[in-house]
């Protein structure tokens, strides 16, 4: 299976961050290191306000700093964390092993975790959206796979904004289910504006530039404008040759 263009390491080590912060109060209990793939434990530091009692000392009982439902409703903010990460393993390891039904239902119950425990603007949710829509194409669903993909690329314009490499991964996956669905145009500009992204730094992100260059070309052979190949072929080799002088190893 290919590499996530997110993700320049592994596909387990995404969906890190997704700060988590739930519940007014004095207590706030903040859901550090979330790492969706890994073994990593999910670090929780609990700061707790000292509680003010009323003046005159014993006159009354110290009040709360959080009502019960409250302390619940964090407690249950926490456990869709867990859940979400719990649901996103299985979901990839299914994926892997080829069981993309399977996968999808797992990916379907992550995305609604994440999405209740860090919000449908977090980077988490962006990247469960992505996922799923990806299973969704490889079964051949690419009308549903669109949708979440544009999904993923709204909450990653929330999250990181219109000019970070993950946003540009999804425009380059949405464009590929563009094109599936004959959308060539569109799929065209989402080539074109992903590269674009790339090439604002292409001392870090050259491989997913002459990915994003090539898909580009590939789409021209598709529709008959062999012209349109060749300046992307004199680019691809002008950064192959620039990746080799900075050391890179560009394949």
């Amino acid at each position: 299976m290919a590499r996530c263009l997110f993700c320049p390491v592994s596909r387990r080590a995404r969906l890190m961050g997704g700060r988590l912060m739930k519940a007014a109060g004095c207590l706030a209990l903040v859901a550090s290191g979330l790492c969706f793939g890994t073994h990593r434990h999910l670090g929780l530091a609990t700061t707790k306000a000292t509680p003010r009692s009323a003046q005159g000392f014993g006159g009354e009982e110290l009040r709360q700093v959080k009502k019960v439902e409250q302390q619940y409703k964090t407690k249950k903010g926490l456990r869709s964390t867990t859940d979400a990460v719990r649901f996103f393993e299985k979901a990839a390891s299914c994926r892997e092993k080829g069981d993309l039904q399977t996968a999808i239902q797992h990916y379907r119950k992550a995305r609604v975790a994440i999405g209740k425990a860090s919000g449908k603007g977090s980077k988490d949710y962006a990247r469960v959206c992505n996922d799923l829509a990806q299973t969704y194409f490889e079964v051949g669903r690419h009308n549903r796979a669109m949708e979440l993909l544009e999904e993923s690329r709204t909450a990653f314009a929330t999250a990181v904004g219109e000019e970070h490499v993950e946003y540009a991964g999804c425009l380059q996956n949405l464009a590929r289910v563009k094109l599936k669905l004959n959308f060539v145009a569109e799929a065209e500009a989402l080539y074109k504006k992903a590269s674009k992204i790339y090439a604002g730094d292409l001392g870090a992100n050259h491989m997913a530039y002459l990915d994003s260059l090539r898909s580009l070309a590939s789409l021209y052979q598709s529709v008959g404008q062999p012209d349109m190949v060749r300046p992307l072929l004199l680019e691809e080799q002008r950064v192959k040759t620039l990746a080799a002088q900075l050391g890179h190893r560009a394949q």
